[in-house]
């Protein structure tokens, strides 16, 4: 089991801005544009556009995405172009913004990256069925929560230590290693310090499993939320999935407990993460502690 917590895949992307940096940007943006003799509302009028192609998020899903919500970066934007000096705008100073636009629409889609790898080809597809939005109690050791009745458990009830994974949720690596590729794993993290400490053991165990999955990049700054009504941070990672052509998703969420750290890792392809939040979510909120 301890070889199946530190399977989480390898080689990811690197996305490094949090949110309050984006929204730094956007301010910049805005008087960027302003200051180049644009009206910086067509700003705002773009994030209206992409959050019609996305769709509205609700607050839950938002603090797992990667990015701040259209319709908030609408409204941020909008109140800071009320700020700014007033003055004529012109639409296309240099008369070539029709052909550029045009030459945007007729950009043809981009073909599906292909995998490169010998290995990869050997790797099996990702599961095509998703977990059941209908969730059943576990009760752990020193917590509980409630999982997807058609994803299976392993472990001991009467540990610290469980994995609750889809059937084919868990693959057996080129070198016989087990990877966790969709699912979920619990546990608890022991600092070598006295005492928890959620900042330094999350910090902690991110190396950890850094260096035991070469090529994983964290995604996003930890942000702090709520778990069991106790304080807790969570972490974005990202890694090469043990699917064929996918990459990995690792949410991580930790809490600290007298136990040690408690840690809960949410892991899914990164085509299907998105579709499964909601499921992720619902499983955090039950968490309790006992």
């Amino acid at each position: 089991m301890a070889k199946i917590g530190i399977g989480l895949g390898a080689n990811s992307v690197l996305l490094k801005f949090s949110r309050t940096d984006e929204t730094e940007a956007d301010y910049n943006g805005a008087e960027i544009v302003a200051d180049a003799g644009y009206n910086p509302l067509e700003l705002a009028n773009f994030f209206e556009k992409l959050e019609a192609k996305s769709g509205r998020q609700n607050e839950l899903m938002q603090f797992l995405s990667d990015h701040p919500n259209p319709g908030n970066r609408v409204a941020a934007v909008s109140e800071e172009v009320r700020y700014m000096p007033r003055r004529a705008y012109v639409e296309d100073e240099t008369g070539n913004f029709q052909r550029v636009q045009d030459l945007v629409h007729n950009i043809s889609a981009p073909d599906e990256p292909r995998a490169t790898s010998s290995d990869d080809e050997h790797k099996p597809s990702a599961p095509g069925a998703r977990p059941s939005n209908r969730l059943i109690a576990y009760r752990g050791k020193s917590f509980s929560l409630a999982y997807p009745d058609n994803w299976q458990i392993y472990g001991d009830k009467q540990t610290n230590t469980v994995t609750i994974a889809a059937r084919d949720g868990i693959i057996q690596s080129a070198n016989g290693q087990p990877q966790i590729g969709y699912g979920l794993q619990v546990s608890y993290y022991s600092s070598p310090k006295s005492g928890a400490d959620l900042n330094r053991d999350t910090q902690a165990l991110v190396r950890q499993l850094k260096q035991s999955n070469a090529g994983m990049r964290t995604g996003r700054d930890p942000r702090g939320i709520q778990v069991g009504d106790q304080p807790a941070l969570l972490t974005t990672l990202y890694a090469t999935s043990p699917y064929r052509g996918q990459q990995e998703v690792d949410a991580l969420v930790t809490v600290a407990r007298p136990e040690g750290l408690f840690y809960a890792i949410f892991i899914a392809p990164q085509g299907e993460f998105e579709q499964v939040q909601e499921i992720f979510e619902d499983v955090l909120r039950s968490v309790r502690f006992f």
